[in-house]
């Protein structure tokens, strides 16, 4: 896991050592568009998806005493709504 981690992190040290590049260093008109595009990819797929995957997609701890889990209140919700939708079946039989 630490490999995956020290790949992850090294992934995000170039990704943000070429957007400062891009953003302070000389960049000839032909390629801005291109750049501005790289830049764009960069901070829409890659980087989100690294932080999300490694720092912020994963239960990490059990849900908190004091409040409900969401997956018992999503199972709450949708057995209340099934409940509802054969309850009106029934009434117009």
């Amino acid at each position: 896991m630490k490999t995956n981690i020290r790949y992850a992190m090294a992934i995000m040290a170039a990704a943000f050592l070429y957007i400062c590049g891009i953003t302070f260093g000389p960049v000839t008109e032909t390629g801005n568009e291109h750049a501005k595009t790289v830049v764009g990819f960069i901070l829409g797929t890659g980087l989100t998806t690294l932080i999300g995957y490694y720092w912020g997609g994963s239960k990490k701890y059990p849900p908190s005493p004091e409040f409900p889990a969401m997956d018992d209140a999503v199972k709450a919700g949708t057995e209340k709504l099934q409940a509802e939708q054969v309850k009106a079946v029934e009434e117009q039989k």
